[in-house]
């Protein structure tokens, strides 16, 4: 029974840390706004040919 019990507050601890972390993230979040700017086309065919001649 032991070995069950602290199967189980572990599995409670971690549940509860991950909706602690979730639940702080969100309002973080909540403070900021996320733009994502189109990339330039132009841009896009020059990265793509660095990083292909990286490898």
């Amino acid at each position: 029974l032991d070995s069950v019990r602290d199967r189980v507050r572990q599995e409670w601890s971690a549940d509860e840390r991950k909706r602690f972390n979730e639940a702080f993230y969100e309002q973080l979040r909540s403070h900021y706004e996320v733009v994502i700017e189109p990339y330039p086309a132009q841009q896009l065919g020059k990265t793509a040919i660095s990083v292909a001649g990286q490898g």
